[in-house]
């Protein structure tokens, strides 16, 4: 321990023979006449600095260093001019040292005989190993090194300098409470909830892109595998110690690339694994499963066609789980999806819409924000960024996320205001509105400020104990759930001894043999013992590494002052990198040779998840900084981290760093556009030794405000809370779990954990006064028929799989009834293995009536979904059609029709529009349709309760497109999204689908409005669902208005919006290759009407899909179709 004393000492001694003394510097460049120049006496100043603050390190060492170093210098064979300075140096700290003991000591006998009662920090011992207060250095005092120390002669007490103390960040957060919302606590019943339930909790957590294990994480191994891959799975471990939670699954995909680590294509790994379980179900595990090419490692960028894929096979797990847990009589509450970054986002929105289950967000990173900085930047164009990042489909999955979320978690308040505030589907100020008078019909969701938590058990550090750990070890743990323990302060498993100081007074030594990665970075510096100053991410450009080079490399102080380390993620060859990545690298190479950085600035090009604790020592063991100055920091996990060691922090004022700084006051906030500030805040902290004392106590002091266990206490708490608000506004209210709940509504048949061949599906229920009016005149039935139409006599009760037909419209019927009368015979001949639906954009007595035109007669079909997605009518064994009930239920989900069609009004500014006229002649369409409506204050039959649909032409395109600008007024797509826009901001869930229909040689333009839920593709899963069935067992047969090739693939045109969601997924699709007689001619449209139609054009093919989808030539092939996929459905039995 000694040796690693002397190593210090020598260390800092070499650095102070490299800076030289200013005096010394000040006597070599004085001019004849004595005087010394500006630039001599600004270089001078500097090395000032740095010389006062080896000195002071110096000081706080042992004296037995000193007395070593000032040993060997003596003794040295070959005595040159740097061993006579370094004996000088030696004898004259060594001196300074011994003397400023004594007068400490003096200090403590006065006060002591004063009566004076010293703080417990500046208590002063009768020894000299112990000397831990700096004093200042004046270069200019000199001393005879070979006279005898002096004895102080005066009788004054000299009084303890006062170190600047750390900038106080303003903010009105309850650090005292951390776990308490600042609004309105949680409720204290909220704790006990959990210990009274039933079931345990089941917790899905979905995280798409990346590489995603538990153990040796590969962060920084490329773009989309970085702190987010971290967040997941440290949550995923966190979630299932709380007592109330019994198994928590992180989906991921699969891969199977050879490319990647073959753990990446194992289907499932415990990362969690409870102590005294009932059964091997509890912990928490992560899932793989397939999306898109499972070969293939692809970027996120690339997932969006496979999202839905995904979503489908998360839903078929999710029924599996709940089903298994019940069978092993451990039964569990689907009680959370939650989608971490857009992808994710929209995965958790589908299967919260067809399980009936809530679910949350985390954005991490989002869409809008970044493409703000990037045009920002001007270094990309917007076409650029939309080619390379996909960011209006990344920004579309946002706001889709956030009209399905219950609550949004946010690492901020900042990250609310500038970052979520961007986007349609929330306004601040609007969502505190709804929040306070709740209404069912419009919504925003709950913006939780909940920092993420920190795995304290990797990270080799000595922390306080968690008071929230010591809370929930009172709580019994659910069915064997893991109970929490208290952290773990000793050794991990393969460390050497070690002792964090608290202070550079105490040893410096961590063992025998110091860390590997600590050898691994020397290598690249000419004095490893210098302060380190840490930065810790991948090469990303937003990262903002080069600033910081740049202002290490311009300040003078820092260079001679510190070394830069510089941890960039693992790399093999730069040419090998991702391109921004590669770039970003090679700037700081050149950086580093720009300003002769050689010997000052390490790189190493690997580092293990292991190393990481080792790399914040460092920094701590040198005094160093750490660093985060990235352009924008959604959190700052790495800033967490850095406290948890006590090694202050410099960070970036934009995002999440500012939080966490109000919360636990361990640095300071930079603008990280400036390298002139990042490095005056660097020289602060180096140079104030007390400041950085205090500022690395205040770290460790308030670190549990970031552990997990808190984290999670606080989520399920708030979410709990957030649940039983929306059950007190909402119409019905339903779990997916092993026990049925009953609403003020009725009951409904929810999706049981036992299997669902062993109990009847159907229940009888009530259902609304305007629906059942509306169905009555569809059907055409007695008031009094109101039979199960979700019991065993319904036409697809024994189905093994599902043929479906998409009609787009009336004008379509003619041409699809061929393919129709083909499936239907088809199907017959299965022995009723192979069932046929329709899903029509036409209501049912419309679609009944156009198909018996085309002697297409209902009995052959087993099921029809109306209305674009808003009704689905069962046909049952007698013949008669039944509208499904459940269904109605499940898509009334944040609906309100009457406070829409009143902003729908609104947006009609002509005032004839406001009150509807008797006459409704002359009025466009848009206003026809507005007109039409009922009056909201009544009743009406025969309307449509869950459907709006209005008739676009060019002065309805011109009110609804108001502000979008230009041409795109006359471009029906870009109406939708306008609508579609404006319904959001005003706190409206809907779906809305755009319908061509070819009328004369124009094309009308239709709306379908429907609620959130309702729409032709979650139908389909809602009814794959409902019969028990995957979809893979679904199968749609499409015929296209244009089918061409290019290359490898074929773009498909189509009449509706919505022709991408009815063929994504797991669901086959047979797409049949029009006639020229059933192709459109769009000869005779206008430019704009040509572009829509483009707009509604998929690109299709095997590199995307595979073999899931495929083409067909001849109608007579269609018995071969549903021959293929009986064959397929006995295989799987």
């Amino acid at each position: 321990m000694a040796d690693a004393n002397n190593r210090w000492v020598e260390s800092y001694l070499d650095a102070l023979l490299s800076e030289g003394l200013s005096s010394e510097y000040i006597k070599n460049r004085k001019t004849e006449d004595g005087d010394v120049d500006e630039e001599t006496a600004k270089f001078d100043a500097d090395r000032q600095v740095n010389s006062k603050y080896f000195v002071n390190q110096i000081l706080q060492q042992g004296e037995e260093g000193l007395r070593d170093a000032w040993s060997k210098a003596t003794s040295a064979k070959h005595y040159e001019e740097k061993d006579a300075r370094l004996e000088y140096l030696s004898w004259r700290v060594w001196f300074m040292k011994r003397n400023h003991a004594r007068v400490k000591r003096e200090d403590a006998r006065v006060l002591a005989a004063e009566k004076v009662e010293l703080p417990e920090d500046e208590q002063v011992l009768d020894t000299e190993d112990e000397e831990d207060s700096p004093i200042v250095f004046n270069p200019s005092s000199q001393q005879d090194p070979s006279s005898k120390p002096p004895r102080p002669t005066s009788d004054k007490v000299p009084q303890p300098s006062k170190g600047v103390k750390p900038v106080a960040i303003k903010s009105d957060r309850k650090t005292a409470d951390f776990t308490q919302d600042e609004d309105d606590s949680s409720p204290q019943d909220v704790s006990a909830f959990f210990d009274r339930r039933v079931d345990g909790l089941y917790i899905i957590l979905i995280s798409l892109h990346g590489l995603v294990r538990g153990e040796q994480m590969e962060l920084g191994k490329d773009p989309d595998t970085g702190g987010q891959i971290k967040y997941v799975v440290e949550l995923a471990r966190a979630l299932a110690k709380h007592p109330a939670v019994y198994r928590v699954d992180l989906l991921t995909r699969l891969i199977k690339d050879p490319k990647v680590a073959k753990s990446y294509g194992q289907e499932e790994e415990c990362i969690l694994k409870p102590e005294d379980a009932e059964n091997d179900l509890g912990g928490a595990y992560i899932v793989r499963l397939a999306c898109g090419p499972v070969d293939q490692y692809i970027r996120k960028e690339k997932l969006w066609p496979h999202v839905r894929e995904f979503a489908d096979r998360g839903i078929a797990h999710a029924k599996k789980m709940v089903t298994t847990l019940a069978e092993a009589k451990t039964p569990c509450e689907l009680y959370m999806i939650h989608g971490h970054y857009a992808d994710a986002g929209e995965v958790a929105a589908l299967i919260s819409s067809t399980l009936d289950v809530d679910m949350c967000m985390t954005g991490h990173s989002l869409g809008r924000n970044k493409l703000e900085h990037l045009l920002a930047s001007g270094t990309v164009s917007k076409a650029e960024i939309e080619s390379t990042y996909k960011i209006s489909r990344r920004v579309e999955a946002e706001e889709r996320a956030l009209e399905s979320a219950i609550m949004v978690f946010t690492s901020t308040k900042q990250e609310i205001t500038e970052q979520w505030g961007l986007y349609d589907g929330f306004d601040v100020s609007l969502e505190k509105v709804l929040r306070n008078r709740r209404r069912t019909g419009r919504h925003m969701p709950f913006m939780n400020v909940i920092p993420p938590g920190l795995d304290f058990s990797n990270l080799k550090v000595d922390l306080p104990e968690d008071p929230v750990i010591k809370e929930m070890l009172q709580h019994k743990p659910a069915y064997g759930g893991v109970t929490p323990k208290a952290a773990d302060s000793s050794p991990k498993s393969g460390d050497t001894p070690r002792k964090l100081q608290r202070s550079l007074g105490e040893t410096r030594d961590f063992g025998e043999q110091e860390p590997a990665i600590w050898k691994e970075i020397s290598k690249f510096l000419r004095n490893p013992h210098k302060p380190a100053i840490l930065a810790m991410s991948r090469p990303d450009p937003k990262k903002n590494i080069t600033t910081l080079v740049k202002a290490f490399g311009e300040n003078k102080t820092l260079r001679g002052l510190a070394n830069l380390v510089l941890i960039m993620g693992n790399r093999e060859l730069i040419d090998s990198m991702a391109g921004g990545s590669a770039k970003v690298l090679t700037q700081v190479l050149k950086l580093i040779d720009n300003h002769d950085l050689y010997g000052s600035v390490a790189y190493p090009k690997r580092h293990t998840q292991k190393d990481i604790s080792d790399i914040y020592r460092l920094s701590l063991a040198t005094h160093g900084v750490f660093t985060n100055v990235a352009l924008q920091e959604p959190f700052g996990l790495t800033v967490i981290e850095a406290a948890a060691h006590g090694v202050p922090t410099v960070a970036t004022k934009n995002g999440g760093p500012v939080d966490i700084m109000t919360t636990l006051h361990h640095g300071l906030l930079v603008d990280p556009n400036s390298s002139k500030e990042i490095a005056d805040a660097l020289v602060k902290i180096l140079t104030e030794p007390k400041e950085w004392e205090e500022m690395s106590q205040n770290g460790i002091k308030n670190i549990m405000a970031y552990s997990w266990p808190s984290h999670c206490k606080q989520v399920l708490e708030s979410l709990e809370k957030e649940k039983q608000c929306h059950k007190t506004h909402t119409k019905h209210k339903g779990r997916l779990s092993g026990s049925l709940e009953v609403s003020s509504r009725g009951t409904m048949d929810r999706m049981f954990s036992t299997p669902l061949a062993n109990k009847e599906r159907g229940i009888t229920h009530r259902i609304s006064k305007n629906r059942a009016d509306f169905w009555k005149e569809e059907a055409n039935q007695p008031q009094d028929k109101r039979d199960n139409h979700t019991g065993s006599d319904l036409r697809g009760q024994e189905r093994k799989h599902f043929v479906v037909v998409p009609l787009d419209g009336d004008f379509r019927v003619g041409d699809m009834a061929p393919s129709i009368q083909a499936l239907k015979k088809a199907a017959a001949n299965s022995g009723g293995a192979v069932g046929v639906g329709i899903v029509s954009m036409m209501g049912f007595e419309h679609t009944r009536n156009e198909l018996a035109e085309a002697d297409v007669d209902l009995d052959g079909l087993d099921w029809i979904v109306c209305h674009s997605g808003a009704d689905i009518w069962h046909g049952q064994q007698d013949g008669q059609w039944d509208a499904d009930d459940q269904w109605e239920q499940l898509i009334d989900f944040r609906w309100d029709r009457v406070s829409l069609q009143r902003l729908l009004t609104k947006l009609v500014t002509a005032p004839m529009l406001l009150t509807p006229a008797p006459s409704v002649k002359g009025l466009s369409p848009l206003a026809r349709a507005l007109a039409s409506m009922p009056d909201p204050d009544k009743e009406e039959k025969g309307v449509h309760p869950q459907h709006v649909c209005i008739q676009l032409d060019r002065e309805s395109k011109s009110i609804l497109g108001q502000g979008a600008g230009g041409r795109k007024l006359a471009i029906s797509t870009a109406v939708v999204d306008r609508l579609r826009r404006r319904l959001r901001s005003n706190g409206f869930r809907a779906h809305l689908t755009l319908q061509m229909v070819p009328e004369e040689g124009d094309l009308i333009s239709n709306v379908h409005i429907t609620p959130l839920r309702a729409s032709r593709a979650l139908a389909l899963r809602f009814l794959a669902n409902k019969f028990n069935l995957d979809m893979e067992r679904v199968t749609v047969v499409v015929l296209p208005p244009m089918v061409t090739k290019k290359n490898e693939m074929f773009n498909v045109g189509s009449y509706t919006s919505d022709l991408a969601e009815l063929v994504s997924g797991l669901n086959k699709v047979f797409i049949e290759i029009p006639k020229k007689d059933q192709t459109f001619d769009m000869s005779g449209l206008d430019a704009g009407d040509v572009q829509s139609v483009e707009k509604l054009t998929i690109k299709v093919g095997p590199k995307l899909f595979g073999d899931r989808v495929q083409f067909i030539e001849e109608q007579e092939h269609l018995a071969d179709v549903v021959k293929g996929v009986k064959i397929s459905d006995d295989s799987k039995q």
